[in-house]
């Protein structure tokens, strides 16, 4: 994946597809584990010279995001059931 305007969507759309959800049932929304506006803020102004790591975590995945290019999503731990999913309806 790469940072770009549309950084946020991408980590919540991989984390869906991983979990074969739809981004919209995902719970926590993603604004509410991180402040989503400074996420891209951050990568949005980082340079060549500039090195910025913001590491977290959310749904069961550890995000990691290298500015301004690098997003790498892994699992915390395997057999380790997190409910992520609004099951609600």
């Amino acid at each position: 994946m790469r940072t770009d305007p549309d950084l946020v969507y991408e980590i919540v759309d991989e984390i869906a597809s991983r979990e074969g959800v739809d981004t919209r049932t995902l719970n926590p929304p993603l604004a509410k584990v991180i402040d989503t506006d400074a996420l891209e803020a951050l990568c949005e102004s980082t340079n060549d010279q500039t090195d910025i790591h913001i590491s977290f975590t959310y749904c069961a995945y550890r995000v990691e995001v290298q500015c301004p290019d690098t997003v790498e999503i892994s699992p915390l731990e395997s057999g380790r059931e997190v409910i992520c999913q609004d099951r609600s309806n």
